[in-house]
């Protein structure tokens, strides 16, 4: 039998994991937008909080589609560590004291989230972006404002990377695959993007989290919920 480097993750893991993904995320915006450097403290938070909470679950799930084929319950919530969809006793072993982690399970189960999870893969399964289309759709993910307070700037910096990106898209669809007719599929990728749309959702999972103790005031991923605006 081959090894997998794959784990079941625990809460303890899942905020390890966002700590690392967010700081991924502040790396991404500096490494591959220049002018990313130049922006407010402020702005470089929001903009990389903003694409974390998409792209952490688009991520997770094109690449739970790869390798947990028959197992739909189950995305990555790190590079090697996955949860599954509803939260079970193995995730909430490590719950802070005093957390109702009963009635946040029988939550989980009956929560909107699952048949979601369930949903993005499928949808993703049905898509199968190729590893360049992957590309395409974090950069596009990244100038995803939402409901996003952004200043003109961050606008006019959207649409420049926004407009070159899918120029190259355009040009890998004509030079690399030879398709002469690629909108449908553009348009299938768009809609894509737009099932991440979900952060009020998830705004409403954290509040509910935090009624069951399972996440405190002063936790990091309840902040990261006040810090990108979501009030």
């Amino acid at each position: 039998m081959s090894f997998q480097p794959f784990y079941q993750a625990d809460f303890a893991a899942l905020i390890r994991a966002i700590r690392m993904l967010l700081t991924a995320a502040l790396e991404f915006g500096r490494t591959t937008f220049p002018e990313f450097a130049q922006l407010s403290q402020s702005d470089k938070w929001a903009l990389a909080t903003n694409f974390f909470y998409r792209f952490r679950v688009f991520e997770g799930c094109f690449r739970a589609n790869k390798i947990f084929l028959d197992e739909p319950n189950i995305y990555f919530v790190s590079y090697a560590g996955y949860s599954k969809i509803p939260f079970d006793e193995t995730f909430l072993s490590t719950a802070p004291p005093g957390a109702d982690t009963t009635g946040a399970m029988a939550y989980m189960r009956t929560s909107e989230m699952v048949s979601y999870f369930k949903r993005t893969r499928e949808r993703i399964a049905r898509v199968k972006p190729s590893e360049e289309e992957f590309l395409v759709i974090a950069v596009l993910m990244f100038f995803t404002y939402g409901d996003l307070s952004t200043s003109e700037h961050i606008h006019g910096l959207g649409e420049k990377y926004r407009t070159e990106i899918l120029k190259e898209l355009h040009a890998y669809y004509r030079e690399e695959l030879g398709m002469d007719d690629y909108a449908t599929r553009i348009g299938e990728l768009m809609m894509l993007i737009q099932m991440f749309e979900k952060t009020e959702d998830l705004k409403v999972q954290f509040e509910v989290m935090r009624l069951f103790n399972i996440m405190t005031d002063d936790n990091f991923v309840y902040q990261l919920k006040k810090d990108i605006g979501v009030q």
